[in-house]
């Protein structure tokens, strides 16, 4: 797609250089699932990494994203997003992109983030996902859900006595 853009438009210089750098980014990091990145790799996302916090950094902020996700760098990704006050996107982007463990480090701080701006009805459900009861207990309280707390603390409760029955059994 990169390549197909004609000479005679403004764009083409660009995404000729995108296309090299997708080429690059593919060709080292498609070289197994080992989880060790060859030196080549490790200079090539640390270059690009600095490109793209660069291009956020002079308002051109998809291009950056872009990158980041490019090099495998999704976290810093997420993390500019939300710094950014682009809280979906970053959502969005963890649960696609991220390990459920990295993700929930990005839904919890977006549960906070909702939280802090009175949204304490949606916190308590992304703070329920990422196991962060007693966040959602006290964003349930905050917003006159005592009920539900309760009910969500109850059910906490019961997890732990189930878990610590399940320990002693073994």
């Amino acid at each position: 797609l990169l390549l197909s853009t004609p000479p005679s438009h403004s764009a083409f210089t660009v995404d000729s250089l995108m296309a090299c750098v997708v080429a690059a980014a593919v060709a080292l990091y498609d070289d197994g699932d080992d989880g060790e990145e060859s030196p080549q790799a490790a200079l090539f996302g640390n270059t690009v990494k600095l490109v793209a916090t660069n291009l956020i950094a002079n308002g051109k902020i998809d291009n950056g994203i872009q990158l980041l996700l490019l090099v495998n760098k999704t976290t810093d990704a997420c993390k500019w997003l939300q710094g950014l006050d682009r809280w979906r996107d970053a959502e969005h982007i963890a649960r696609m992109r991220l390990r459920p463990d990295r993700a929930s480090m990005i839904l919890r701080r977006w549960g906070y983030h909702l939280y802090n701006n009175n949204s304490s009805e949606a916190a308590a459900v992304v703070l329920v996902e990422v196991g962060d009861w007693k966040g959602a207990i006290e964003c349930l309280l905050r917003c006159g859900r005592a009920i539900t707390a309760f009910i969500v603390f109850e059910f906490v409760m019961k997890m732990v006595e189930a878990s610590t029955t399940t320990t002693t059994a073994a």
